[in-house]
């Protein structure tokens, strides 16, 4: 017994070192080669052995994940993860999502740690997360985005000229520059919002100014609680000029078309 304990132990260390989950507090979300053969998505722990498969695509939310990991042989176009666990994160060396996903959401899942760099796929159609950022290079096909209720402060240098409903409520925002709308934006919710600069470019503004105030019933149109730009910093600073948002927030609306790249390099037009 002794000599097939020896015999097994430096493969079992060996298992143990190898895992990229190894780090995690608990169990970590992903797929393909530490999941059986045939199945969908597994839950695996720190060691990378199995705890929880789904065979089938995931149709409802999973929960207590304390990390979630590479995810790109996920063949379904849905993924909800909600109620994590304590220090929950996104694995900063493996998570990635397959190509074919078109709504990721993190629902009561606040993260630890910075938003790691991933490819997002180019489907994605909506973004629903528990962020503290909002990540760069976001796909041009973003139709919905949903960072209600967590720590955002700042939204800076964001595409969203393809977004039709923008939903930032609950945040304590008071900064947002650069961010771009077209006039396929329907919604744009920011509930409890105090902005003491917002700066956008023409285009965006127009786009803004064409929604309707927020209409409860049909979920759609502007809502902000307050928008107090400094006229002189924008007239000296950012080179703009002041323009009033449904005739009553002053917006710092600047010349020219800033954009960003994917890597989230600003570039003018």
């Amino acid at each position: 017994m002794l000599r097939l304990l020896l015999v097994h132990l430096p493969l079992a260390l060996a298992v143990a070192t190898t895992c990229p989950y190894a780090n995690s507090t608990g169990d970590t979300l992903t797929s393909g080669k530490y999941c059986t053969p045939g199945v969908s998505v597994c839950r695996v722990n720190a060691l990378c052995s199995e705890v929880w498969r789904s065979v089938s695509p995931v149709t409802t939310k999973i929960t207590r994940l304390a990390s979630i990991g590479n995810l790109s042989s996920y063949e379904a176009t849905k993924l909800l993860v909600q109620n994590c666990s304590s220090g929950f994160r996104l694995d900063p060396t493996a998570f990635a999502l397959p190509p074919s996903l078109t709504v990721f959401g993190l629902e009561n899942c606040p993260m630890q740690g910075p938003m790691p760099s991933v490819s997002w796929p180019l489907s994605l159609t909506e973004l629903n997360g528990s962020l503290v950022t909002i990540p760069r290079g976001l796909p041009l096909s973003l139709e919905e985005l949903s960072v209600e209720r967590n720590q955002l402060r700042v939204l800076k240098d964001v595409d969203l000229t393809r977004t039709q409903k923008a939903y930032f409520g609950g945040n304590p925002l008071t900064v947002l520059s650069r961010v771009h709308f077209s006039k396929s934006l329907q919604l744009f919710k920011c509930n409890g919002c105090n902005f003491v600069l917002f700066v956008v470019d023409t285009k965006s503004f127009e786009a803004l100014d064409a929604l309707p105030a927020f209409d409860p019933a049909t979920q759609l149109g502007l809502l902000v609680e307050s928008i107090n730009s400094d006229a002189a910093y924008c007239v000296n600073t950012i080179k703009g000029t002041i323009r009033m948002l449904h005739a009553k927030y002053p917006v710092c609306v600047s010349g020219a078309y800033i954009t960003t790249d994917r890597g989230g390099e600003p570039k003018c037009y």
